[in-house]
């Protein structure tokens, strides 16, 4: 309907009248709503940028990942307001009431590449591998398995549906 109008034709194919279009703001009222709008944005940014550079550091050295990897010691729930916390949240709540001491993907990982350094495993001299079910549940961001997927570069898939490895005759 406004493509109609701003080319003059005031109707649409059909016959039917197209809309007319709105009354524009004044100036200051849509410059000052453009403003507002701008600002918040500019503050969002600006706290995820800041939560983010905060809670995390590139791992560098030999073996290092480039991946962001949290802090030792600490969490990103842990550093999020408490009205983000997941404890407050009933998935949190379930979570943390059947399976006490869960952590998010990327502890685990931070920990599980500490462990594996003494080895001498890098990314270029190691086959990542694993055996979870392909459901999209587990392709979230923070997963373990989409992040070190993400690390070697691609996932050698050792199971199907469920995380059955696939075994056939020999297996």
């Amino acid at each position: 309907a406004i493509f109609a109008h701003a080319l003059g034709a005031g109707r649409l194919a059909g016959g039917a009248m197209a809309a007319p279009m709105q009354q524009p703001r004044s100036g200051r009222q849509a410059a000052g709503r453009r403003t507002g709008r701008s600002v918040a944005a500019g503050l969002l940014a600006a706290a995820a940028l800041a939560l983010l550079t905060g809670c995390f550091k590139r791992q560098t050295a030999s073996g290092g990942s480039g991946v962001a990897a949290p802090e030792a010691g600490f969490t990103v729930m842990e550093l999020l307001p408490k009205h983000f916390y997941p404890k407050t949240w009933i998935v949190g709540k379930i979570v943390q009431s059947h399976f006490p001491g869960a952590l998010p993907g990327p502890t685990v990982m931070n920990r599980v590449m500490r462990a594996v350094k003494p080895w001498g495993l890098t990314k270029e001299n190691t086959i990542y591998g694993q055996s979870i079910c392909s459901d999209e549940i587990n392709s979230d961001p923070g997963h373990l398995s989409t992040l070190l997927t993400r690390y070697y570069g691609r996932t050698f898939p050792l199971g199907g549906i469920g995380g059955a490895p696939y075994v056939g005759k020999t297996g």
